[in-house]
């Protein structure tokens, strides 16, 4: 695992993300580095955590480096003040709080979820010509990140997307959303959501009354990311597939959930 122990100079700010504060710094050539402390408060993980991957969890080490983890961690001497602060790239924190995400940390995911769609929202206000302050877009993310921005459905997108567009054939209206939610379920477990209800042996369209918390947030995640995808332009089995390519996320077995 690369650590980089040389020490750079930085320009420091604070960014919030909901009630979360994070240092940013501001390398000499133009990059960003964010607080390895802070980083990983943020999902509730210790400061330690890094200096166990050599030495105890080998497997989870590898696992972020299959998706591009670097992990070149600099110490920092901030303008104008003697103190040194261990900093990591944008991307390896995201590789980490997706790491996590995936594992079942709820805070990893909601940040995730909430930095995502508030990344794709400035894009299409951009492209509408939408303006909104920094202090609305701060706003907004909070909510995400307390909940109080509503799910959107896989539903919802699908209908909003066929309400936009013309000259799509009836077979294909009445057909999408059985056709979506089988594939956005292939992705996620490997099998239809008929051969999923049957494996957990619930009733028709009852599954997610009967799945684990984790099975749940999987698929919640992925149902997340596939509507931001229609929500920007993408036919909906375009979307799932661009999730599915983008991710390639392993494979759940449906679990039901303790009674």
């Amino acid at each position: 695992m690369a650590n980089n122990n040389s020490t750079s100079k930085a320009q420091r700010t604070t960014i919030t993300l909901g009630d979360i504060e994070l240092e940013v710094f501001l390398m000499p050539d133009g990059e960003y580095r964010l607080s390895q402390t802070q980083a990983l408060a943020a999902i509730g993980i210790a400061n330690n955590w890094f200096s166990q991957l050599n030495k105890k969890t080998p497997k989870i080490l590898q696992a972020l480096q299959d998706k591009g983890f670097r992990y070149e961690s600099i110490e920092i001497k901030i303008e104008g003040n003697n103190s040194k602060i261990k900093a990591m790239s944008i991307d390896d924190v995201s590789k980490v709080w997706g790491y996590f995400a995936r594992n079942n940390n709820d805070k990893a995911m909601d940040l995730l979820e909430s930095c995502t769609a508030e990344s794709i929202e400035r894009r299409a206000d951009a492209k509408f010509g939408k303006v909104r302050t920094e202090a609305e877009r701060d706003a907004r993310l909070k909510a995400r990140l307390e909940g109080k921005i509503a799910r959107r459905t896989l539903t919802d997108s699908i209908k909003d997307y066929l309400d936009t567009q013309d000259g799509l054939s009836d077979n294909y209206r009445k057909w999408i959303y059985g056709n979506a939610t089988d594939g956005m379920h292939e992705v996620v477990f490997g099998m239809s959501a008929i051969e999923m209800e049957d494996t957990l042996g619930c009733a028709r369209h009852k599954s997610r009354d009967h799945l684990s918390s984790k099975c749940l947030r999987r698929i919640e995640w992925a149902e997340a990311s596939i509507c931001q995808q229609i929500d920007i332009g993408f036919e909906p089995m375009q979307a799932i597939n661009r999730f599915n390519r983008f991710n390639q996320i392993q494979k759940m077995k449906p679990e039901r959930k303790l009674a």
